[in-house]
């Protein structure tokens, strides 16, 4: 492999925001960030 690799990995906190939105809400936010 020549030069820097790179990689993103998206992490995002497991947490609860409500009934009205899904437990995952926080991963799909820094995936989708990424």
């Amino acid at each position: 492999m020549r030069g820097n690799a790179m990689a993103i990995l998206p992490v995002g906190s497991l947490e609860q925001h409500g009934p009205h939105l899904p437990v995952i809400t926080d991963t799909a936010s820094a995936e989708a960030a990424a």
